[in-house]
């Protein structure tokens, strides 16, 4: 009975330990064929490319090498591409602050050469570029003061010594410039236009090292600073242009009133003049008669002839593009009345004068040039203009017979009103002799050169 017992536990454990061992082995098939197969199967048909080796989990374990160098590499790309977000966050960050500064200086100031070059040294920064350099019409910087190239430091962009002011003007966008005769390696440049929709002034340019590689988003920024510089400007042209305006109509409105009321009252009493000696009574001392009368008629006439300078004053036309095209105008205007030869010697082509400056100065050009043509009996006449930096000096030349400085003659030739509009202007002026004929000079300083030189003292 015991056997019997005992061979049935043994059959029944023998029974166990295969049913075991079934269980064990196709868990192991799960495990280690049919789920990996399956996986790879998946892989497969997502387009993963599956690694070649001698079972799955070889399969499996060089897939798993595979995504670990992947996961590394995509990694690696997340942290360049979180580099490139933040570079890009920077840039625009500064861009904005560069531009709010911007803004506000010029809002509070006109552009000058030393405002101009630290907004420069900022956008150099910026930029990240090598040199940068704002280039101007000669227009342009006449109207500022400034030089024609604006540049930190003095240090100027390659491009701009290698091109003539004519072929920049025509730069816009993103440009690699063959400077080198030995073919090497151009830096890259940056051009954009500072211009508004009828004037150009000038062109703004970047130039970065030779592997420095400027994106849209840096011509973009340089594109928008040329336009609020050349909006800047357009401001200043317009100021200028308006209180020019303002002065020539505020002018003419005091010469139409002295027309219509102090030049008819003189007339009237030239004409009732006449008339009283026509009427004298020839009993009375002709001398004594004709003696007051002409008193009476020499002040009459000088009071005409002073009114007659100060219509002409009020009523002159003043050249919008400044004193240098007016005083053309005016040479060719008396040069086209008489045989007398007018030029005109520029050597200041960039003089900022103020309006009530450019009005004295082309009256004092006008009365000589008058006195040339009626007195000097001259054939030739230069009206030159020369500064130091500092002063201004206009002189009026010609080849006549020469003009005399006697009293009489202060008057005659309206010297002695050439001589107020000169200390008007702080200056002074004189009546010289030449080789041939006379020679008129005035000095003065303008007051824009004025308020420089202070300003550089107090920097000082």
């Amino acid at each position: 009975m015991q056997k019997a017992v005992l061979g049935l536990l043994q059959a029944a454990t023998a029974c166990l330990l295969v049913l075991g061992i079934v269980a064990l082995a196709r868990g192991a098939h799960r495990a280690f064929v049919t789920r990996p197969a399956a996986a790879l199967q998946a892989l497969a048909e997502s387009g993963q490319t599956i690694p070649q080796g001698d079972d799955e989990i070889d399969r499996l374990l060089k897939l798993q090498a595979q995504l670990a160098v992947r996961l590394r590499t995509e990694q690696s790309e997340s942290a360049q591409l979180k580099r490139i977000v933040e570079d890009y966050i920077a840039f625009a960050d500064q861009s904005l602050e560069l531009l709010h500064h911007i803004c506000a200086q010029l809002a509070e100031q006109e552009p000058s050469g030393r405002t101009l070059e630290a907004l420069l040294q900022r956008l150099v920064g910026v930029l990240r570029a090598q040199r940068i350099a704002l280039v101007v019409t000669e227009s342009t910087a006449q109207l500022l003061d400034i030089d024609p190239v604006v540049a930190p430091n003095g240090d100027v962009p390659q491009i701009v010594k290698a091109r003539v002011t004519n072929e920049l003007m025509t730069l816009a966008g993103h440009y690699t410039f063959s400077l080198l005769n030995d073919g090497g390696v151009s830096p890259p440049v940056l051009a954009a236009p500072v211009r508004v929709p009828l004037a150009t002034y000038g062109v703004l340019i970047a130039e970065g090292e030779p592997d420095t590689r400027f994106e849209q988003r840096h011509l973009y920024l340089l594109e928008t600073i040329a336009s609020v510089l050349a909006h800047a400007i357009s401001n200043v042209s317009r100021d200028v242009r308006d209180r020019r305006m303002a002065l020539f109509e505020e002018r003419n409105a005091i010469a139409r009133e002295l027309h219509d009321s102090l030049a008819q009252s003189l007339s009237y009493m030239k004409i009732q003049l006449a008339r009283l000696q026509a009427v004298l009574p020839p009993q009375l001392s002709q001398s004594d008669v004709a003696e007051i009368a002409r008193a009476i008629r020499e002040g009459i006439d000088s009071a005409y002839r002073q009114l007659r300078e100060l219509l002409t004053t009020f009523r002159a036309p003043m050249h919008a593009h400044g004193l240098a095209s007016t005083l053309e105008e005016l040479a060719e205007e008396f040069g086209s009345r008489s045989e007398v030869q007018i030029s005109i010697d520029n050597r200041v082509p960039r003089m900022r004068l103020s309006v009530n400056e450019e009005m004295h100065v082309v009256q004092i050009v006008r009365e000589a040039l008058t006195n040339v043509i009626r007195h000097a009996r001259a054939t030739t006449a230069q009206v030159q203009l020369m500064s130091d930096g500092l002063t201004m000096t206009v002189t009026i030349e010609d080849d006549g017979k020469g003009l005399t400085r006697s009293r009489g003659d202060e008057h005659h030739y309206g010297l002695a009103i050439m001589r107020e509009r000169a200390r008007s202007l702080g200056g002074r002026l004189e009546l010289k002799p030449a080789e041939r004929g006379s020679r008129v000079v005035l000095n003065f300083i303008p007051a824009a050169h004025k308020a420089r030189a202070i300003s550089g003292a107090g920097v000082r």
